[in-house]
């Protein structure tokens, strides 16, 4: 349980910190058979179950986490809603990993920055479609809000995922203005960072489906 200092970028943290990162798993088993704290945390708030479900760099490249690692350090009871494994998973587009957490009872609402964010918000904003599909089966809340208003579909809106949008949307996401963050705001705006037809699909959708709702 010796912990490495944190050193510029290095994050530091323990040898099971360390083992999980690299997917390394009979050197995790060794360690927690040893006495390893497998709920330890490290620099940026990082616990041992977060390290194993994140991306890691090897021979080619950023790869995936290892689901075995990061199971054996669930099934050896670490805690899963210690930490932000969950949100993490869904901004990372680790589809395998989110469900692997929801298995073991994550939170799936739990909210894990500064602004109050879901993990459902974060698969939004970045348009990890499959990630949102899955978090809404676990019973995700659809129209949960951070600090300043802003919902999932807010969020997917902003960013031009259109089929991430639509998927919210046949979830019943609200249309309705709440707070100045309303779904159409981004879609109206003279912004360029979303494509011009990506803007019209999207305003497409969320015209059809508040005329549904109010007919």
């Amino acid at each position: 349980n010796a912990a490495d200092e944190q050193r510029g970028l290095d994050p530091g943290g323990t040898a099971l910190h360390y083992a999980c990162e690299k997917g390394h798993l009979e050197v995790a088993i060794a360690l927690i058979r040893n006495g390893a704290d497998i709920n330890a945390w490290r620099y940026h708030d990082e616990t041992v179950l977060m390290a194993a479900c994140a991306a890691r760099r090897g021979t080619h490249g950023v790869q995936r986490p290892d689901l075995d690692t990061a199971r054996l350090i669930l099934e050896s009871g670490a805690d899963v809603n210690l930490g932000s494994a969950l949100f993490r998973a869904a901004y990372c587009n680790h589809v395998d990993v989110v469900r692997l957490l929801l298995e073991f009872r994550a939170e799936v609402d739990r909210r894990a920055d500064a602004y109050g964010k879901t993990p459902l918000m974060a698969a939004s904003e970045e348009g990890h479609e499959e990630v949102c599909r899955v978090l809404l089966d676990a019973g995700a809340d659809v129209d949960a809000s951070e600090e300043k208003g802003r919902c999932a579909l807010y969020y997917a809106c902003a960013h031009g995922h259109t089929s991430t949008a639509q998927l919210l949307l046949d979830h019943g996401a609200d249309v309705s203005a709440r707070n100045g963050r309303d779904p159409f705001r981004p879609v109206l705006s003279s912004s360029r960072l979303i494509p011009h037809e990506d803007k019209r699909k999207l305003g497409e959708a969320l015209l059809v489906t508040m005329r549904a709702r109010t007919a």
